[in-house]
């Protein structure tokens, strides 16, 4: 495609398939692929490597910080955000559908987002695991939680050491009281907002109370 590739010097096992795909790698960038237009198109580091991007502005985010590397992006605007931190490493994070991880990282690492707008405003957030659309969509600095369904966790911004397990569950959470709290099926604890200590496992479990500390419901619409 136009300009892919055009600036490298003396990087290596690299593919750039697109219009301006990894257009700015100007030195040793080694072993990246990028695929579509602007892929990867910001990367300038020689000490940044083995990154995957496919799909219209996947991995555009990245750029001269040293050692962004190990990033998989799949999907339009994956990885894209417009102003990584050059002075912080984001590596080893995952993000496939369209707009996954469009938020600037700043040493996030190591997080998976698989779903449309999945992990969409991660900054500095670690080691979370987020399947479904918009799961943990406005999560920023929040780290190691798990959200499995559409719209799971989709509230929290810096909350941590969630389980979110099914469609709606937690999608209220956004207090830091609330970490740790635990959802498993349809619109569990959905309501929460800053309660605290409690477990949920059942449909439509607890999913009317909203700040209730330590509570354990389980099975088909308990404590509702």
């Amino acid at each position: 495609g136009r300009n892919s590739m055009s600036n490298l010097a003396t990087g290596t096992n690299n593919i750039a398939i697109g219009a301006d795909a990894f257009d700015a790698a100007d030195g040793g960038e080694d072993d990246h692929i990028a695929i579509g237009k602007d892929a990867l198109g910001a990367l300038n580091h020689d000490a940044t490597v083995k990154c995957i991007a496919i799909g219209t502005n996947a991995g555009a985010g990245i750029t001269t910080a040293d050692g962004n590397s190990h990033n998989i992006f799949m999907g339009y605007n994956s990885g894209s955000g417009s102003s990584w931190a050059t002075d912080a490493n984001s590596q080893g994070n995952i993000g496939i559908g369209n707009y996954t991880f469009t938020g600037n990282h700043d040493g996030a690492q190591h997080n998976i987002g698989i779903g449309y707008s999945a992990g969409n405003d991660v900054t500095t957030g670690d080691y979370n695991v987020l399947i479904g659309m918009d799961s943990g969509a406005l999560i920023t600095a929040g780290t190691s939680n798990i959200a499995l369904g559409a719209t799971t966790l989709d509230a929290a911004t810096t909350q941590s050491l969630c389980i979110a397990i099914g469609y709606d569950a937690l999608t209220n959470l956004n207090h830091n009281d609330a970490s740790g709290t635990i959802a498993i099926g349809y619109n569990a604890g959905n309501a929460i907002t800053s309660g605290s200590g409690n477990t949920i496992l059942g449909y439509a479990a607890l999913d009317a109370e909203d700040d209730g500390n330590n509570n354990t419901a389980i099975g088909y619409q308990a404590l509702t």
